[in-house]
């Protein structure tokens, strides 16, 4: 294909020429003219400019078992048909909206942890793809599970504490 008005003024010389061709009485002026409009016309044919479409996410972010997740992945693209999203090896609670390209879910409890997902990442239109492999690990608590988890701790510790420093202090009180 030809870009539209490139296509247009080709096909308006070309109808020129056809006319012309087809005119008993045209004078010789009147061929050198439509034969030079025609070969300006088949001259001036562009072609468009290629659809380019890159993958330009580069990392994800961590998930955590049991929270909720969400990854989007963008793109350069100069198109201007729809898109088309798909992963393939995704853990376990996560998938990809097909459409919008959205990685979203909750990693079971079961997901395998700690250990790098090879997400590979596909997109595409009716002319061109672009594949991009990227790292997704599942992480088992997230760090404010864990300071939570100690704040927790700390806090049964010192209430146990203090519960056994009462009853120390009640059998050692001197009865009186």
């Amino acid at each position: 294909g030809y870009t539209g008005g490139s296509w247009t003024a080709f096909q308006k010389a070309l109808t020129d020429a056809k006319a012309v061709l087809d005119n008993p009485d045209a004078t010789q002026a009147e061929v050198d003219n439509v034969a030079k409009a025609l070969a300006d016309a088949v001259g001036g044919l562009t072609k468009p400019e290629p659809q380019k479409l890159a993958i330009t996410t580069t990392e994800f972010a961590d998930a955590f078992v049991g929270k909720s997740y969400q990854q989007s992945i963008d793109v350069n693209y100069s198109g201007a048909d729809a898109l088309t999203f798909t992963a393939t090896g995704l853990p376990k609670g996560l998938s990809i909206n097909t459409s919008t390209g959205m990685i979203s879910g909750k990693p079971g409890l079961f997901t395998q942890k700690d250990v790098p997902y090879e997400v590979v990442i596909t997109v595409s239109d009716s002319v061109v793809t672009d594949t991009q492999t990227i790292q997704l690990k599942v992480r088992n608590k997230t760090a404010e599970d864990f300071n939570q988890g100690f704040e927790d701790f700390k806090e049964k510790l010192e209430t146990g504490f203090q519960k056994f420093k009462e009853a120390l202090e009640n059998l050692f009180k001197p009865k009186g």
